[in-house]
């Protein structure tokens, strides 16, 4: 993602407790801003590191190198 758009909203998941995540209470002042007007991009919660779609591919390919025994 390019800097410039990222803006500063860290993910609640970070801080959240266990029953939260399970109950994805954790959303619902996302799910209250959606009830009370139209969500914005700015509204969005950033993206955690580790579920990034660049830690994605990284972890995959690392995985496929094991299985394969070499590197692509």
């Amino acid at each position: 993602m390019d800097e410039s758009l990222r803006h500063d909203n860290p993910n609640p998941t970070l801080t959240a407790n266990p029953l939260s995540k399970l109950s994805f209470w954790w959303l619902n002042p996302l799910f209250r801003k959606g009830y009370k007007g139209w969500v914005e991009e700015s509204d969005m919660y950033n993206v955690c590191p580790d579920q990034s779609f660049i830690h994605s591919l990284c972890t995959t390919r690392d995985q496929r190198e094991k299985l394969n025994g070499s590197s692509l």
